[in-house]
C-alpha cells in the first residue's frame, strides 16, 4: 500500500493518541456541593477533595490539593491536616516537608488529633529537615493522645501509618 508522508504522519499520530491515557472527568458529587465549593464554602471545599480524592479512576491530584488548600487558608483543620500529608507524600505536589510541616502545625494548633499525632512522630524520628526534638514529640503526643480519649479513636489515615 502506497502512503503520502502526510498519510503516514496520520497514521502514527492517531495510533499514538490510541494508546494516550485519557484523563478521567471528575466523579459526579453530590448535589450542589460543586457549587457550594465554587462559592467558597471551606467545609464543601474539604468534603468535594475527599469526594475526589476516593475516586480510583478520577486522577487530578493537582486539584484536589487545590480543593484542601482553599478550605485550609479558611481555616478548615481536617482541611489543613491532608493538605499536609499531600504536601508530604508529593501528591499534586513535589514533596515538601516545610509545607507540609506548616499545614501539620495549623491543624494541631486548632485541635486536630491526627495532626497532633503526625506532628509528634515527625520531631520523634527527626523528619527530612527538621531535628529531632524530644520535648515537642513527646508534648504533641500527649496532647493527641488527650484529643482522642475526649472524641474518639485516631482516623484510618492515622492508623494506616
Amino acid at each position: 500500500m502506497n502512503q503520502t508522508p502526510f498519510g503516514a504522519a496520520m497514521l502514527a499520530l492517531s495510533l499514538l493518541t490510541i494508546s494516550l491515557p485519557i484523563a478521567a472527568a471528575p466523579p459526579p458529587a453530590p448535589p450542589g456541593l460543586v457549587q457550594a465549593a465554587e462559592r467558597g464554602d471551606a467545609d464543601a471545599q474539604y468534603r468535594l477533595a475527599k469526594h475526589y480524592s476516593a475516586s480510583k479512576d478520577f486522577r487530578d491530584k493537582k486539584l484536589v490539593l487545590d480543593l484542601f488548600e482553599r478550605s485550609a487558608d479558611q481555616g478548615h483543620h481536617q482541611a489543613a491536616f491532608h493538605a499536609g500529608v499531600r504536601y508530604e507524600q508529593g501528591r499534586g505536589h513535589k514533596k515538601s516537608m516545610k509545607k507540609a510541616m506548616k499545614r501539620y502545625t495549623e491543624a494541631a494548633d486548632a485541635g486536630n488529633a491526627d495532626a497532633m499525632f503526625t506532628l509528634a512522630k515527625k520531631y520523634e524520628e527527626g523528619a527530612p529537615g527538621l531535628k529531632k526534638d524530644p520535648i515537642k514529640a513527646k508534648k504533641w503526643y500527649e496532647k493527641a493522645i488527650l484529643k482522642w480519649e475526649k472524641n474518639g479513636p485516631p482516623s484510618e489515615e492515622i492508623i494506616r501509618h
